[in-house]
């Protein structure tokens, strides 16, 4: 298929551990259909609630709808589901600044540091736009007030979704 193009139309209803859905959701994003991606996005995480990348997505989702709050909460859920999901939790970090929680916020990009530290420095980390470790880290150390969704693509939040998750 073309590049943007959905690959799999089987049912994510097949799927039992919600990947299926995910990927759906995500290629719908990917295409701006928000709202169909939310609608498979919702099937992922009923089949796989432990699938940090689908509560990030949604996370992202919900950020750009205007949702911050709830995003919020999302975010807070990825990082339940997968600790070591660094994306995850730089976008904890951004939603906890701007909520006005610069301990939270602070929390969120120690937490981040440490596992971008046990990383290859040439790694590209997912769902960060391409961003390697070592980048992230420089990134950490010298501008951490500019969001990284931002700083990585020079994009919106929902160019992030299209652009950024690769």
């Amino acid at each position: 298929p073309a590049r943007g193009a959905p690959s799999d139309t089987r049912s994510a209803a097949s799927a039992p551990d919600g990947l299926d859905a995910y990927r759906r959701a995500r290629e719908l994003a990917e295409l701006g259909q928000w709202s169909e991606a939310e609608q498979w996005l919702g099937r992922a995480i009923e089949q796989s609630p432990l699938l940090g990348e689908a509560h990030y997505l949604h996370a992202l989702l919900l950020l750009e709808a205007g949702y911050g709050d709830v995003a919020l909460t999302a975010a807070r859920r990825c990082t339940y589901a997968s600790p070591s999901y660094v994306a995850g939790h730089l976008l904890l970090a951004q939603l906890y600044r701007r909520d006005g929680d610069p301990r939270r916020a602070a929390n969120a990009l120690n937490y981040a540091r440490t596992l971008l530290e046990r990383c290859a420095p040439d790694e590209a980390i997912p769902d960060t736009g391409g961003a390697t470790a070592r980048q992230l880290l420089t990134w950490m150390e010298t501008d951490h007030n500019t969001p990284v969704v931002q700083q990585q693509t020079g994009k919106s939040v929902a160019m992030q979704v299209k652009a950024g998750l690769r």
